[in-house]
């Protein structure tokens, strides 16, 4: 999918790279290569720059990686762990090049509005891939398509993309419960044909060729008049 945007030998920067397996192979398919990730020191290649970053921290992000453009940012399921996903899109779009029609970025999080995870949702209280509201998954920002649409348009990007990825499970416990909500699953499936079911999303954006931002207003303010006494 990379590949489909970004030529081989163009730079990336891998932020959330974890043990550094995606940095390797794109570094192996010919790019070059630069990683950010919390826990720096698990990160295995040792031919690649992994530099500790905090990705909730932008003055941290730009010390680190604003002293240069790429022209591609791969976020592998790190958005869903950030408290404020919003700044983070608006922060390293500002590391993206303007030239040769702009850089992309490539988004994965889980998919929270798949059938499976919309039964989920009903039987347990929560989205497939979040868990009970505890910590130890790391995963505290469950994401919708649109949400990760409008964080691109804040933060002046054009989303080019949005693609399933990986296997479903249509099985996700081996009980009766689990056999029932595959059963509902299957229900929903027929119900809503077109919703995209595989387990992550993938959001491709590019650097728009008009600024898509409001100026001086803040995101989520709606349009004049939205909040009146009769809402308060």
């Amino acid at each position: 999918m990379i590949k489909k945007y970004i030529p081989t030998g163009k730079s990336i920067l891998e932020l959330g790279a974890g043990t550094g397996r995606l940095s390797a192979m794109l570094k192996d398919a010919g790019y070059q290569i630069t990683a950010g990730d919390w826990n720096s020191d698990h990160f295995v290649p040792r031919n690649i720059v992994c530099h500790q970053v905090d990705c909730d921290d932008s003055a941290w992000l730009t010390r680190a990686f604003g002293t240069r453009k790429y022209d591609a940012i791969v976020c592998g399921d790190l958005i869903e762990h950030l408290k404020a996903p919003f700044q983070f899109i608006e922060t390293i779009s500002r590391f993206l090049t303007r030239e040769n029609n702009g850089g992309c970025v490539f988004v994965t999080t889980p998919n929270i509005v798949s059938i499976a995870s919309r039964v989920n949702i009903l039987v347990n209280g929560n989205p497939i891939s979040f868990g009970a509201g505890g910590l130890e998954m790391g995963h505290i920002n469950p994401i919708f398509s649109n949400t990760m649409k409008i964080a691109f348009r804040a933060a002046a990007l054009d989303c080019l993309d949005v693609i399933g990825v990986g296997k479903t499970s249509w099985l996700p416990e081996k009980s009766f419960k689990g056999f029932c909500l595959f059963c509902a699953t299957l229900a929903g499936r027929a119900l809503m044909p077109r919703v995209i079911n595989a387990p992550v999303l993938l959001f491709v954006g590019r650097v728009s060729a008009t600024d898509l931002c409001v100026a001086g207003r803040p995101i989520g303010t709606g349009k004049p008049g939205h909040y009146t006494s009769n809402s308060i």
